[in-house]
């Protein structure tokens, strides 16, 4: 199975390296890219130029209008079998295409693979965790984001833009609910993509107070024309790893995402059966996970924090997590706990644990993702 990724450029010269590396890492490697710029002030195409004399598996195509591919990727590469959709700014996982491999193969009904997200600064100095919730959903028309979108190409001629009468960028939502129509939607709780944060970008400009009623006004004139094509509600979303949304939810971490080689991993929870570890285990499919064993040695240690029994456990057991490898990588999540008590019981405890012997740091939004390790 060939994967083709499509990327159109618009004044990111700064960027394109940086993606065209994580390009070049992926572990799965029968892959071509093809690239184009959009009529950039900067030197974008000369470098995409340059790249392609000098790497056969990356293609430029020239363009003969403005957002000609960003409306209509699949003009680009009517041959393909599976398109991938890259921001020009983003980077992508060295495992994102060997993940969407399995499960193109293991589910021929699914249409279309998306996965979770971390968002990014380009110096460092902020990320966030993009976790979408897709349970109250039936079709993409909820109008939630998809990243890294993988799709097989089945609709080769559709205009996607007719007129260019969109003027703020829901061409992902006129796409969406074209390819839905064609079978499944697959929506991995695993982060594969990482989406980087520019608030110079043309689509945060267009997105002002002053546009808000026009841009309501363009989002409703395309859920009322797919509701019409359609005549009747569709179903679309995979649910076949919803049990383990929230379970999930610790391997969001920014560097186990990026990871290229199979680890050893520990997972640690009392909030878990057979079933569900199941599905973590498959979910992580390319790693070697194990549950609740505290006698091995871990390159990763996960830690689900939702009662005071998993608190319990992580003081137990987390000095001999750190024994059998001082280098292990572990991080602890506290979920979003409705109970607010119990809640600021739990961070309470575990920072006042943490504090005594390690150092840790947190990323918390509706949940909170310690980072611990020994001070050196």
């Amino acid at each position: 199975m060939k994967f083709t990724f499509v990327t159109s450029f618009y004044n990111t010269e700064n960027y394109i390296q940086e993606l065209y590396d994580s390009i070049k890492s992926q572990t799965y490697t029968n892959w071509e890219w093809i690239v184009t710029d959009d009529f950039s002030d900067d030197n974008t195409k000369q470098i995409l130029l340059d790249i392609c004399s000098k790497d056969r598996k990356v293609k430029y195509v020239e363009q003969s209008k403005k957002k000609e591919m960003f409306y209509n990727p699949h003009w680009f590469c009517k041959e393909s079998e599976i398109i991938v959709e890259l921001g020009s700014d983003d980077v992508v996982s060295p495992k994102a295409l060997e993940v969407y491999l399995y499960y193109f193969i293991k589910f021929p009904e699914v249409i279309m693979i998306s996965c979770r997200s971390n968002s990014f600064l380009g110096d460092g100095s902020w990320n966030n965790f993009e976790v979408r919730n897709f349970k109250n959903c039936k079709n993409l028309l909820c109008g939630n984001i998809l990243y890294l979108k993988a799709w097989r190409n089945k609709i080769a001629n559709v205009d996607y833009n007719p007129g260019d009468w969109m003027e703020f960028f829901y061409n992902d939502l006129v796409f969406n609910a074209h390819l839905e129509e064609e079978g499944k939607v697959l929506i991995l709780p695993r982060a594969l993509y990482k989406y980087r944060y520019r608030p110079e970008s043309i689509s945060r400009k267009l997105y002002t107070m002053e546009n808000l009623d026009k841009m309501i006004n363009e989002n409703r004139n395309i859920v009322s024309m797919v509701n019409e094509r359609r005549g009747a509600e569709i179903e679309t979303i995979d649910r076949y790893f919803e049990d383990i949304v929230d379970l999930s939810l610790p391997f969001m971490d920014m560097e186990f995402s990026m990871i290229d080689t199979q680890k050893r991993i520990g997972y640690f929870t009392t909030s878990i059966n057979d079933k569900k570890f199941g599905l973590i285990k498959e979910l992580l499919f390319d790693q070697d996970v194990h549950l609740n064993k505290f006698d091995r040695e871990y390159d990763w240690g996960f830690y689900y924090i939702k009662t005071l029994t998993d608190l319990v456990i992580i003081k137990n057991t987390l000095d001999k997590v750190f024994d059998k490898n001082p280098n292990c990588k572990v991080r602890v999540l506290i979920d979003n706990i409705e109970d607010e008590l119990l809640k600021e019981k739990i961070q309470t405890e575990l920072t006042s644990f943490l504090l005594q012997k390690y150092y840790y740091y947190s990323s918390c939004f509706d949940f909170c993702l310690f980072t611990v390790g020994i001070p050196s």
